[in-house]
């Protein structure tokens, strides 16, 4: 400021000195530049900003100053520590402690605010397991037994003496330390299901002492014939004794000599008429006399033939015979020849020359007659041929009825008719026949079951319009099948069945050089397999000649399921192959087991071999020929099935 008023002065001086004396003198700057702009600023800098004088506010000459910390007016506070000394070098440290070692929040591991904590063993982050007992309770008092068991009495390993970890052990039976008898079976097998039957055998079936009933020590015993707790009258031959060797004989008697049969039956037309080319339309049928004349007269006659032969029988023999009382022999062929008529239905009191019915095949047989005129001798024209006996049987098996024409082709003969009134000279058939029940003229016959019931059988016919039981409901009869032929002969087929419900164990018949006759022996077959009562089939083979043989047996509880046969014209041999009902049931392959008796000539004839039924089938009837010798034979063979 003096400086200012100084120049100031001066200036004045001069200026006045120059108005004084008239000199102008030009004004200069603080910088000595007349009439120059710069000025002094506030600091007296010539030309300055002031800033040379300025405080830490800018404010020229001003009073603010710079804080420790450096801030302009500051209270040293921006720079302090957290003792508050500027610029000091004391910090908070992890705790919020001013110049702390972060001590004062460590955790046990020494982390500042760390989360290690001290186990209740001591432990720093430890899991308390350094010092748990056995129950895992840190510091508790639990320990393990003997078994290393936690907290137990030792028991879970005591043995059954009750030492932990002992070697005593319970046997099967349960018994500490024992050898197992306690409980063992009579096999010695501890706990084991074997016992003693009834008989004492060890896991027996009560078999070894049982009595045929199969009942253990049971009183039930066989009787001669096989049968458990029978009387022996099951195989009883016809005078009672058991498996004895009396049969009956062709007629009807037991142990007989076939002396003792009733004679032939004797069969007279039920209708009879002659019919005469010359009078075509006129019936003759009510006349006493019947006739046959070249082609002028004919004679037609039927016979009812079931009306006097049982159903079933056997025709062995037949004799045709008409009483003749005149003729005349015209000359040529003078036979009298008898021809099947196969229509039966013709009426005596209506036939005639113009309905005449046909006759049918070859002549059944012829008689020859010779009368000369005036000849009224008494003569019996006759004939007893093959042809007219199997023609007898084949109708007695159709309808029961047989009618025949008498034709003469070169005589005339007159014949006494049925209206004849002496019957001894009237048309009539003589026949000798054999039952189904092998009895000569017997009266044993067929059913309409096809059973053979009646004479000596001793059964009653069947009603065959009920329904045949229910089949058993453990063993039955199922399908049938015929074996192969056994042996070589013609004549008609011939069968002989067992009842229903039979099976064939055996065979009895005739022989001589060869067989006459034979049948089978049937025994019913009980639904618990074991065979009851016994019967027999009809013959195979007429004759009655010969010796009895048999019968022949299969072992006890078999049947037969095939047969060895040897045949020439006639058979010569048979012997039977058996074998037990439950292997038959069972379906056995083995072909047979066992074999009956051999009857007849076992070097006779062919061998046919064995015929054997298949698996699963016995024998229960038999096809044969209606020849007057056993010739051949075919085994009718029954499936046994379980129900």
């Amino acid at each position: 400021m003096i400086r200012a008023l100084g120049l100031f002065f001066v200036v004045s001086v001069l200026m006045g000195c120059a108005a004084t004396d008239t000199l102008e003198v030009a004004p200069e700057d603080c910088a000595g530049v007349p009439n120059g702009s710069s000025v002094l600023d506030e600091c007296g800098v010539c030309d300055g900003d002031g800033s040379s004088c300025a405080d830490c506010a800018g404010v020229p000459n001003g009073e603010a100053l710079l804080d420790e910390c450096g801030v302009c007016e500051g209270d040293d506070s921006t720079c302090a520590d957290c003792l508050g000394i500027p610029n000091g070098d004391a910090v908070v440290d992890a705790c919020g402690v001013c110049d702390g070692d972060g001590s004062s929040c460590a955790d046990c591991a020494g982390v500042p605010n760390g989360d290690a904590l001290v186990d209740a063993c001591g432990v720093c982050d430890g899991d308390g397991s350094s010092c748990a007992d056995c129950a895992g309770v840190p510091n508790g008092d639990a320990v393990l037994d003997a078994c290393g068991v936690c907290e137990g009495d030792d028991s879970s390993c005591a043995d059954c003496l009750g030492v932990p970890n002992g070697a005593a052990v319970l046997d099967e039976c349960g018994v500490c330390e024992g050898d197992g008898s306690s409980c063992a079976d009579c096999a010695g097998v501890p706990n084991g299901s074997s016992i003693l039957d009834a008989c004492g055998v060890c896991d027996g079936d009560g078999s070894s002492c049982a009595d045929c009933a199969g009942v253990s020590n049971g009183p039930a015993v066989f009787d001669e014939c096989g049968v458990c707790d029978g009387d022996g009258s099951s195989c009883a031959d016809c005078a009672g004794v058991p498996n004895g060797p009396a049969v009956l004989d062709e007629c009807g008697v037991c142990d007989g000599d076939g002396s003792t049969c009733a004679p032939s039956v004797i069969i007279t037309p039920e209708a009879d008429a002659l019919v005469n080319s010359y009078s075509p339309t006129t019936n003759y049928g009510l006349q006493e006399e019947l006739r046959v004349d070249r082609g002028a007269d004919e004679s037609y006659l039927r016979f009812n033939l079931s009306a006097h032969i049982p159903a079933g029988a056997t025709i062995e023999s037949v004799a045709f015979k008409a009483t003749a009382h005149t003729g005349f022999a015209w000359g040529n062929d003078g036979n009298v020849y008898t021809y099947l008529v196969e229509d039966d239905t013709w009426a005596e009191d209506g036939i005639h020359w113009n309905n005449r019915p046909s006759v049918t095949g070859e002549s059944l047989g012829h008689w020859w007659l010779w009368y000369d005129y005036s000849d009224f001798t008494v003569r019996v024209g006759q004939h007893a041929t093959a042809e007219m006996t199997a023609e007898v049987q084949t109708q007695l098996d159709l309808d029961g009825l047989l009618s025949v024409r008498l034709h003469s082709p070169g005589y005339r003969t007159n014949y006494r008719s049925r209206e004849y009134a002496d019957a001894s000279m009237r048309p009539r058939l003589e026949v000798d026949y054999i039952d189904c029940a092998g009895i000569h003229s017997g009266d044993a016959f067929l059913d309409n079951c096809g059973d053979c019931v009646g004479g000596t059988t001793g059964l009653a016919p069947s009603d065959c319009s009920e329904p045949e039981p229910e089949p058993d409901p453990e063993i039955g009869f199922g399908s049938s099948t015929a074996l192969g032929q056994q042996g070589n002969c013609g004549g008609s087929n011939v069968s002989r069945n067992c009842p229903v419900g039979y099976v064939a164990v055996g065979y009895q018949g005739k022989t001589g050089a060869w067989f006459d006759n034979f049948r089978l022996v049937c025994r019913e077959l009980l639904t618990d397999g074991s065979l009851g009562a016994t019967t027999t089939t009809g013959t195979n083979g007429t004759s009655n000649s010969g010796n009895a043989r048999g019968p022949y047996y299969c072992p006890n509880g078999e049947v037969m399921v095939g047969a060895q046969v040897r045949a020439g014209d006639h058979m010569d041999y048979l012997r039977g192959r058996c074998m037990s009902v439950s292997d038959v049931v069972a379906g056995s392959n083995a072909g047979y087991t066992s074999s009956a008796g051999g009857m007849g000539n076992s070097g006779g004839g062919s061998n046919y071999g064995d015929r054997i039924c298949p698996a699963g089938y016995a024998i229960t009837g038999m096809t044969g020929s209606n020849r007057q010798y056993a010739c051949r034979v075919s085994w009718t063979c029954t499936n046994l099935t379980l129900q």
